[in-house]
C-alpha cells in the first residue's frame, strides 16, 4: 500500500504525527489490513495515545498471536496507564517466545517494581543485564530497584558499573 510506504518515510524522518494521520486515513480506507495497525501502534505509544495503541495491538494479536513487537508495544502502553499486571502478562508472553530478549526482562522489572515486588524486579533487572550488558536502561532499572530496596549498593555503584560497561563499547 502506498499509504503505508509513505507513513514509513514519515517515521524515518521522525514525523510521527504525520505518519499517524496518514495511517489513520489508510485504516479508514482499508480496515482489514492488519499491517497498517501494526505500524501505527508503536507510533501511538510515542504520541502518548496509549488506549489507541492497545486497541491496535489487540487487533494485530488477534490475527497474528506471535507478533513480538505488539506484545512489547502493548506492555509499554499498559505500563504507562498504570496497568502493571497486564504489562507483565504481555512481557511474560514475549519472554516465552524469546527468552533472550533483555528489554522484556528490563521492562518487566519496571512493572514489578511498580507493584512493589522489588525482589522479583531485581532478578529481572539482573537477567536483562546478563543478556545485554550494553543495555543502558537495564543498569538504570537495577539502580532504581536497589534504591527502592534501600540497598547500600544502590545509586553510584550501579551507575559506576554502567559507566564501565559503556566504556568497553
Amino acid at each position: 500500500l502506498a499509504d503505508e510506504h509513505k507513513a514509513l518515510e514519515f517515521v524515518a524522518e521522525h514525523k510521527n504525527v504525520e505518519a499517524v494521520e496518514l495511517l489513520n486515513k489508510a485504516v479508514d480506507k482499508y480496515p482489514t489490513v492488519v499491517s497498517l495497525r501494526a505500524v501505527r501502534a508503536p507510533l501511538l505509544v510515542e504520541l502518548d495515545r496509549f488506549s489507541d495503541a492497545i486497541a491496535d495491538c489487540n487487533l494485530v494479536l488477534a490475527h497474528e498471536g506471535s507478533d513480538q513487537t505488539m506484545y512489547l508495544t502493548r506492555s509499554i502502553a499498559n505500563h504507562m496507564l498504570g496497568r502493571e499486571r497486564q504489562a507483565i502478562y504481555d512481557l511474560d508472553q514475549l519472554i516465552a517466545m524469546d527468552p533472550n530478549k533483555a528489554l522484556a526482562y528490563n521492562n518487566r522489572a519496571w512493572s514489578l517494581a511498580a507493584l512493589n515486588d522489588y525482589d522479583a524486579a531485581l532478578i529481572d533487572a539482573n537477567k536483562a543485564i546478563s543478556l545485554d550488558k550494553n543495555l543502558p536502561t537495564a543498569w538504570d532499572t537495577k539502580s532504581v530497584v536497589l534504591n527502592r530496596l534501600g540497598s547500600e549498593r544502590a545509586g553510584p555503584s550501579a551507575c559506576g558499573e554502567a559507566t564501565s560497561s559503556d566504556s568497553r563499547r
